[in-house]
């Protein structure tokens, strides 16, 4: 089902994993100033565990479905700077760049998600973040 439409000045995010738990403090602090939850979703994707965070690929298969939460952003110029920082893909990262952001259908919606840019060769395929221990 294609996403439904938005207002163009309307930016979403989904996350799926440390930006859930917050991350570091200036990340935290970024999240709370400059996003809203507005509550669970799932992106077509496959989740693998990095050890420390998780990492996303787009799916396989169309039911590749990975969850978590939608998020709205308020201030994206002060938001995706401090986050693209935190993900690897900011300007001041070394290219190839650890995550890309890109938007994504999330459920019936359109949102920034992001995507891991490398091989997952050797890390387990898991079904949520934090994995079950």
């Amino acid at each position: 089902m294609a996403p439904a439409p938005q207002p163009a000045d309307r930016e979403l995010l989904f996350a799926y994993g440390t930006l859930i738990r917050g991350g570091p403090p200036a990340v935290a602090a970024a999240m709370r100033r400059h996003t809203r939850a507005l509550g669970a979703a799932r992106v077509a994707g496959r989740l693998h565990d990095a050890g420390d965070w998780p990492a996303l690929l787009p799916a396989s298969t169309p039911a590749d479905r990975v969850p978590g939460m939608l998020f709205e952003v308020h201030g994206p110029r002060e938001l995706w700077p401090v986050l693209d920082a935190w993900e690897g893909c900011g300007a001041g990262c070394p290219r190839p760049h650890l995550f890309r952001r890109e938007k994504a259908p999330v459920d019936r919606v359109e949102a920034w998600v992001y995507f891991f840019n490398g091989s997952v060769d050797g890390w387990p395929r898991i079904a949520h973040w934090p994995p079950a221990s």
